[in-house]
This record gives C-alpha cells, sequence and structure tokens, in this order.
C-alpha cells in the first residue's frame, strides 16, 4: 500500500490545509493555534461557537463543538482531520503523534490497512487505494462526511457550496446537503462585465453605467452627452463623450463655443423685438428663445424721424424740436430767427439784415477821420457775416464789420472797443488801396474789460488802412463801440526802417546806446512772434566769428523784443529772438555769429509795447569765442574735452595746457547763476572758471573739487550778482587723473 498516497488523498478529502509539519506531527498546526487563540485568517476576531461559520472557519456547530467526539466540530471551528488524536469515522487510528513507523500511520490508517485482508482496528480494507467505493485507503468505512464522493451513492461530500450554472447563465454556488446538492443555483454577486451576474435581469446593476454600452457622461463644455461605458463601468470622459444637441438653456450644449445658436436668440439674453407701436425695441429672450412680444418688448427713446418711437402716442417729444418749425432766437442784443433742422436741434440764429458795412464794398459810408483829435463811432455786427480772420489774435469764426481810413499825413493812431458788448476783436490792415489789405497788427483784450476789449496804437505813414472789428467768438455778436484818437507822433526815429539802421561799433566791452520806438512804425517781416509793436533797426558788421551780447537794459517798463537778422534790408531773415529776460520784460540775446553784417531790431512784444531803451551790446572774437557754445536756457549740457582746445588756463588749480569747453553767457544783476559738474556722467577731474569778457581776462568765480558732491572731484560756482555783460565759463582739466574726458554740465542761468 502506498502510505504517502493515501496520506495525501486524505488530508484532501479533510479539506484541511495540511503542512509537512501537520503530517509529521499529527497536532493541531498553525491554522488551529491561530483559531484557538480566537484569531481569524484575516486579522479580524472570530466568532467561533456562535453556530454560525463566519470567514476564515471551517465549521462551526455552535455548543455541539468539541474536541473529543468523533467527527464533531473541534473547538477552534477547524472540522476534525487526522492528528486530532480522536478516532473520526473515516480513521482507523489516531494517535496524535507525528511518529509513522508505529502501530498508526500518520495517515491515520493502522500499519496493515491496505493488505486485503481486514485486520483488528479496521472497518474494512479491499486493498486498493481508491476512496470513492465503500472502503476508504484509510480502511475505514466510507461515510457522508468523510470528505469522498462515493460513486452511485453521494452526489456530494463537502460543507462547502459547489459551482453551477444559473438561470441566467452566470457560475453560481449550489450548497451541498447530506451528502445530497439543494435544489437551485446561488447566483454570484453583480460584477462589471456588461452580463446579468446576479439574474435580477439588469446587468452591472450597482455601477454607474454598463460596460460596453451607450450611457451618459459629461462632455468637455459641461453639459451631458452621449459615450461608450468603460471596462471599469464607468463613463466616457470628456474628450470621448458626444455631444448632445443644442438646447434652448443660455448654455453650449453642443460644444461649438456658441449659445443657443440653433434658436433665434439666447435665453434671457437682450433681444430687438417689436414694440407695441411697431418700433423696434428691446427686450429678454424668452424660456423658449423666442424674442418677446409686444408688451414685454421696452421702447426705443425718441429719434428724430416723425415716428412716435416710444408708444406714448407723441412724435419726437423727447427732442430739442421738430423739424421745420421755427422760433424767435437772440445773438448777444440781436435778434433773429432759427429753424429746427432735421436733426431735430435748432439751427443758427439767421439774424435780421446785415450792417453796410458788413463786407469790403465799392462804396463806403463808415470811414474814420484822420483829422487830429477823438471821435467814437457805434452800430451793431448783427446780421454781419465772418469776412475776415484775424488768426494771430485768436479770432475763431465771430462776424465782423470793416472800417476804411485814409490817412493824409503820418498819424499816432489809437483805437479801441471800450464799451462793446460782446469779446471784441481789433486788426488793422494795410496800407493797401483794396480791402482788406494785408493784416498789418491786430490785438484782443489789450483794453481790459468783461467781456474783453481790444486796442491798438500805431504810427502809420499816409496811405489807405482797413480797420477791422470782429468777434472773438461765432456768438461774440450785437452792438458795438469804437473809439478813435488820431495825433501827430512827431518825428520818427532816424532808424525806424532798416536803412535808417544805426551801426553798432565793435567792442569787445560793454557798451551802450539809447533810443526809442515811441514813434516808431511795425516792421512786419516776421521772423520773431509775437512782434507786433512799433521798433527801431541797428546794424553791426564782423569782421570774423564773434559771440555777441544784446541787452536792452532799460526795457523794463514794456515788453521788448530782441531781433538778429542777416542778409540784406529788402531780404533779412531772422537768425536769433530773445524776450523775457533776468525775470523781467526786458530782452536779453548771447549767440555766436560768424563774419558779416546783421541787424538787431529793438520790438515791441505787443501793439501797445514802446518806449524808451538802453542797448547794451558787446562783441567778443578769439579762438574761445569762435568755440563758445551759447547758453541759452537752463538745464544740463553734454560734452567732452578729450581731444579737444585749450583755451584757458583755470583760476584756482596749478593745473596747465589741459583741453577744455568754453561756454558764453549774458549777466544780471541780482540774479543768481549756477553751473555744476556734479554728476556720474563726468568722468575726470574738472576745473570750473566763469571768466569776464573773454577766456583770459579777470575771472568771476573759480571752484575746483566741490566737498558736498559725494562723486570723485566734481566743481560747483555759485554767484548771486552779475553785472550786464558777457562772460565765458570755461570746462578744464584739474590735477587728477585723468585730466580730460567726457561731462555733464548742469547750470542755472540767471
Amino acid at each position: 500500500m502506498n502510505t504517502c498516497a493515501c496520506l495525501l488523498l486524505f488530508a484532501t478529502a479533510c479539506g484541511h490545509d495540511w503542512s509537512a509539519a501537520d503530517a509529521a506531527g499529527d497536532g493541531p498546526d498553525a491554522d488551529v493555534e491561530g483559531f484557538l487563540d480566537g484569531d481569524a485568517d484575516d486579522g479580524e476576531a472570530s466568532l467561533c461557537g456562535n453556530g454560525v461559520r463566519d470567514p476564515g472557519e471551517e465549521c462551526d456547530d455552535g455548543a455541539a463543538n468539541s474536541d473529543t467526539a468523533p467527527d464533531a466540530c473541534r473547538t477552534a471551528c477547524i472540522r476534525a482531520h487526522c492528528g486530532d488524536g480522536v478516532v473520526d469515522s473515516r480513521e482507523t487510528c489516531d494517535d496524535g503523534n507525528d511518529i509513522d513507523d508505529d502501530a498508526c500511520r500518520n495517515d491515520c490508517a493502522l500499519a496493515t490497512c491496505g493488505d486485503g485482508a481486514r485486520d483488528p482496528g479496521e472497518a474494512c480494507d479491499d486493498g486498493n487505494t481508491s476512496n470513492t467505493d465503500d472502503c476508504l485507503n484509510t480502511c475505514a468505512a466510507a461515510s457522508c462526511g468523510d470528505g469522498f464522493v462515493r460513486e452511485g451513492v453521494e452526489e456530494c461530500d463537502s460543507p462547502d457550496p459547489l459551482p453551477c450554472t444559473t438561470s441566467c447563465g452566470s457560475t453560481g454556488a449550489r450548497a451541498c446537503i447530506a451528502c445530497e446538492l439543494a435544489d437551485g443555483c446561488e447566483p454570484p454577486d453583480e460584477v462589471c462585465n456588461g452580463l446579468d451576474d446576479d439574474c435580477d435581469g439588469t446587468p452591472d446593476n450597482g455601477f454607474p453605467c454598463i460596460a460596453g454600452r451607450e450611457a451618459a457622461c459629461t462632455t468637455r463644455c459641461g453639459s451631458t452627452g452621449v459615450g461608450i461605458c468603460t471596462d471599469a463601468c464607468r463613463p466616457a470622459d470628456a474628450g470621448s463623450c458626444a455631444p448632445p444637441g443644442e438646447s434652448c438653456n443660455a448654455a453650449d450644449d453642443d460644444c461649438d463655443t456658441l449659445i443657443d445658436e440653433d434658436f433665434r436668440c439666447v435665453r434671457g439674453e437682450p433681444v430687438p423685438c417689436e414694440t407695441s407701436c411697431g418700433t423696434t425695441g428691446t427686450g429678454a429672450c424668452s424660456d423658449a428663445c423666442l424674442p418677446p412680444d409686444g408688451d414685454g418688448c421696452t421702447p426705443p427713446p425718441e429719434l428724430c424721424d416723425g415716428v412716435d418711437q416710444d408708444c406714448d402716442t407723441l412724435i419726437d417729444e423727447d427732442l430739442e424740436c421738430r423739424i421745420g418749425t421755427t422760433e424767435a432766437c437772440t445773438v448777444g442784443t440781436c435778434a433773429g430767427t432759427r429753424t429746427c433742422l432735421d436733426t431735430c436741434t435748432w439751427g443758427p440764429c439767421e439774424l435780421h439784415g446785415s450792417p453796410t458795412n458788413d463786407a469790403c464794398g465799392t462804396s463806403w459810408p463808415s470811414s474814420i477821420s484822420d483829422s487830429v483829435g477823438t471821435r467814437t463811432y457805434s452800430g451793431s455786427t448783427c446780421g454781419a457775416a465772418d469776412d475776415f480772420s484775424t488768426a494771430t489774435c485768436g479770432d475763431v469764426g465771430g462776424p465782423d464789420v470793416v472800417y476804411r481810413m485814409t490817412l493824409r499825413y503820418r498819424r499816432l493812431v489809437t483805437i479801441d472797443t471800450t464799451g462793446t458788448s460782446f469779446d471784441a476783436v481789433l486788426s488793422v490792415r494795410g496800407p493797401d488801396t483794396t480791402c482788406p489789405g494785408t493784416e498789418l497788427a491786430c490785438d484782443d483784450d489789450s483794453a481790459g474789460g468783461t467781456p474783453g476789449q481790444a486796442s491798438l496804437s500805431l504810427s502809420l505813414a499816409a496811405g489807405t488802412y482797413w480797420v477791422v472789428l470782429d468777434g472773438r467768438t461765432a456768438d461774440a455778436v450785437g452792438d458795438y463801440v469804437l473809439n478813435t484818437s488820431i495825433a501827430d507822433p512827431g518825428a520818427a526815429p532816424p532808424n525806424d526802417a532798416c536803412p535808417g539802421a544805426i551801426a553798432l561799433s565793435p567792442s569787445s566791452t560793454p557798451r551802450s546806446v539809447s533810443g526809442t520806438t515811441e514813434a516808431a512804425s511795425n516792421f512786419t517781416g516776421g521772423g520773431c512772434s509775437p512782434s507786433q509793436g512799433p521798433d527801431v533797426w541797428y546794424s553791426l558788421t564782423l569782421t570774423e566769428p564773434a559771440v555777441v551780447y544784446l541787452d536792452t537794459l532799460d526795457g523794463r517798463t514794456w515788453n521788448s523784443l530782441l531781433q538778429v537778422r542777416s542778409g540784406t534790408c529788402a531780404t533779412s531773415t531772422a537768425v536769433g529772438c530773445a524776450r523775457g529776460a533776468c525775470a523781467g520784460p526786458r530782452s536779453q540775446w548771447v549767440g555766436r555769429l560768424d563774419a558779416g553784417t546783421y541787424y538787431v531790431l529793438v520790438d515791441g512784444g505787443g501793439v501797445l509795447d514802446r518806449g524808451a531803451f538802453t542797448l547794451r551790446y558787446q562783441m567778443v572774437t578769439g579762438t574761445c569765442a569762435a568755440d563758445a557754445v551759447a547758453l541759452t536756457t537752463d538745464g544740463t549740457y553734454v560734452g567732452t574735452t578729450a581731444g579737444g582746445t585749450n583755451h584757458a588756463e583755470p583760476g584756482c588749480s596749478m593745473a596747465r595746457l589741459q583741453p577744455d569747453a568754453v561756454f558764453a553767457l549774458g549777466g544780471c544783476r541780482d540774479r543768481p547763476f549756477s553751473a555744476s559738474t556734479c554728476s556720474s556722467g563726468t568722468a575726470f577731474d574738472t576745473v570750473l572758471t566763469l571768466f569776464r569778457d573773454s577766456c583770459t581776462g579777470p575771472y568771476e568765480a573759480c571752484n575746483d573739487d566741490d566737498p558736498t558732491c559725494m562723486l570723485d572731484d566734481p566743481s560747483t560756482i555759485v554767484e548771486s550778482d552779475l553785472d550786464e555783460r558777457l562772460y565765458f565759463l570755461v570746462v578744464d582739466g584739474g590735477t587728477g587723473l585723468p585730466a580730460s574726458g567726457p561731462f555733464v554740465l548742469t547750470v542755472d542761468l540767471p
């Protein structure tokens, strides 16, 4: 008899997981000890002894559990088995030890079992190893519960259910009771496989969807679409979810970035609609994605179209006027009529009639007498057109009238509009016998008042002139007053015109000449603006390049202006303009001029600016002056001395023969001047010297190394009072290295 085979078959029939140690020891194995300790295989506390077979238990008969009764469920809730020391019905012996060569083998069979002869202690011995006949290979008689299915007698022999096919085709379980199969096949729990496992008629119930079938899913735009349920019974992801058709819900259902595009309007959004009076209004799109009806359509505001837009039974009532209607109107003191335009707004006020001197004509009842004395002319610009332009005085289209003034002699003419009801502008044109001539001078507001009034005072030669009284703006219209004063101007200055220019003698030190513009005329050649006052002429001739200084010292009581012009009297052009120097109305000009003849005009900035003056001038030549740069405004000047010329030696440093940079400026009494190279852009040891009259003359101030500057070796000059003369500022190199290079010079002029 094959003992090993018997042992293997018996262990299998018992349904207990035997190890080699079990076979050798005939005693409880580790699993048994685990149950005795009250620990289940899955780590949970065992309920052994409650009469219910719980997970991890082989059996549980409750109070009938016994460790001594044959075939009983043991108190550790494991089945009776070989090696437990109790002879069960399928065993011929059980000595509970692991000695295999004693009277009871380790498979619980007597040592002589299988020899075909029934020995003492054997229930049978058929001499074979089959466990499906009436005698087991342990020489015990076969019985229900021995773990072996006896052919022809038993259908099953196991406490565990056996697999079976359910009515819905799944694999279920069928109980084995008293070695007979129970009726019916118990379906298994549902799993995700697209089938009806639990035979309830619904596949994959308990999962979100049926695997492999279409199911609802969330699209990439957040709507609910359709996709194939995954093998894990999960809805398709957004990328695989087919969007639905568009619905009327103010959302993008079909993921085409459009909302409710298949309907007439977007639900809830404003939409054009037809009002109750047939106009096009606005309302909210309905829940059916349709425009609202008339009651729900808000009418539009009234339009200028002769239609009742806002459904209040009135036409154009909210607008300024109804097309074609007229009404009386006034502009200033002028009466007129205005008509409603096709924009439902009032047109301009059309004034009745027009003055006889509205424009240039062949007859001139409106003339200004040239007789010495004062006179007043009055009238109205009501109905006048805008015929003339006084753009240089800011006229922007007011109505105007014109007077002719013929002078038989040279006259000092003063005109103002004091007493006029509107903001008036004056201009004088000519001399020209043809109206209106070229504008000679104009003024706005010099006479003051509210509204502003104009005033002109001109020294005019004999001839015909045209005086235009204009409105400052289009609605500056009404009654006017024109006050005139004609006087004998006395003798005109000899230098009133360019051919009589007084020559300025060249001088490297300051010189002065006196003059007046009181009876002078106004040069209209242009070049410096504004320059509407009378002016006188001077000339200077340079034989070599020079720095020129010009200053109207006594022009403090009126607003003077300096012009420097080149060329001939007939063709001169402005090369320099200056006004408003030394914090006052006087003028000062400093500049470098090449060799040649130049003209200097002492001019009035405004039409009333005239009077006596002293012209101070100075002309410095030489290399220093030829290379000088005029300082004309406050601010920063950038340059370099590297590779330059040595024009002067500093007045407060031992450094000699260093290249330098030269600047020229004019002085002003009681006005401060400062210059500094304190800048990160200055890259060498600088020395600043301020010379009078030339680069080699006495120096006014000098500085080498400003201790207040946080940078290395900068210089600063501050002077509180300079004479009215020419000064030269020299940026030089000191004793430190480098002694030349780029610099940044900041100046504050007097």
